[in-house]
């Protein structure tokens, strides 16, 4: 993903296209390592949800192909959140 601090705002926010397959689940994790990992609930809507940071579930496939993900943070990490739509 690519990093993007938004100074105005004072948001971290970081931006990408990952490519799905349609079945299947995911997970949004720092530095190639599961030590920090966010999960939850999220739908290729654009319909920014909350993120679980303390190990929460994985996130399903909304089916087969690419989706635009943005996940951001306005309290340095306190809570997440995210953003998925159809690419």
């Amino acid at each position: 993903m690519i990093y993007k601090y938004d100074d105005g705002n004072q948001i971290h926010k970081w931006y990408g296209v990952v490519t799905l397959s349609a079945d299947g689940e995911f997970k949004i994790r720092a530095n190639d390592d599961w030590t920090f990992n966010l999960g939850g609930a999220i739908a290729a809507d654009g319909v920014e949800v909350t993120l679980d940071d303390s190990d929460g579930a994985n996130f399903a496939t909304p089916g087969a192909g690419s989706y635009y993900i943005v996940v951001s943070t306005a309290d340095e990490g306190a809570t997440w959140q995210a953003t998925m739509t159809a690419s």
